[in-house]
């Protein structure tokens, strides 16, 4: 049996396009790409990601996006979400320099704080992102679907982490 790829996610607001020369430069990372498509879409490329053997599976969406996008919600004001269905957590974050608040603090803070090692701030171009892979560090998993879900009901950014990042909540 072929081991199981180590699953990145890649968190963006800028575009993506150039990521297919990744898997073409390195042998050893493939690139599935569904960021243009509805959560159904990715739902499944992320399932067919999480089965691929290799070293690397880069994906340029984040399949938790439902979860991040009611914790949004959340934040403003909308106490009455709909259930979400579990799914696999990436292994990896790569979370774009770019990326902005109170999104950056999802990723940044809420999920830095259990795995500090699997969340990494990146700038996104083909050198950064190689470099990235060529060092990821080891350290404790995320939590499951459902430990991050209960995190998110009451997850608020710190005052300290928001004024660091020039963003008021």
């Amino acid at each position: 049996m072929a081991a199981v790829a180590t699953t990145i996610a890649l968190v963006t607001e800028s575009e993506t396009e150039g990521l297919a020369g990744l898997s073409r430069m390195a042998s050893n990372v493939a690139v599935v790409t569904a960021a243009d498509t509805d959560h159904a879409e990715q739902r499944m490329r992320w399932q067919a990601a999480r089965s691929r053997s290799g070293l690397f599976t880069l994906v340029d969406f984040d399949p938790l996006r439902p979860l991040v996008e009611q914790w949004l919600q959340r934040l403003e004001g909308d106490e009455n979400p709909l259930p979400i269905p579990p799914i696999d957590v990436p292994d990896y974050y790569f979370v774009d320099v770019e990326v902005e608040e109170p999104l950056a603090a999802w990723y940044l803070q809420l999920l830095f704080d259990y795995a500090p090692q699997r969340i990494v701030s990146v700038e996104i171009s083909f050198g950064s992102l190689y470099r990235a892979l060529e060092h990821l560090a080891y350290g404790p998993s995320l939590p499951a679907f459902a430990d991050l879900e209960q995190a998110t009901r009451t997850f608020v950014p710190t005052p300290e982490f928001t004024a660091s990042h020039g963003y008021r909540l």
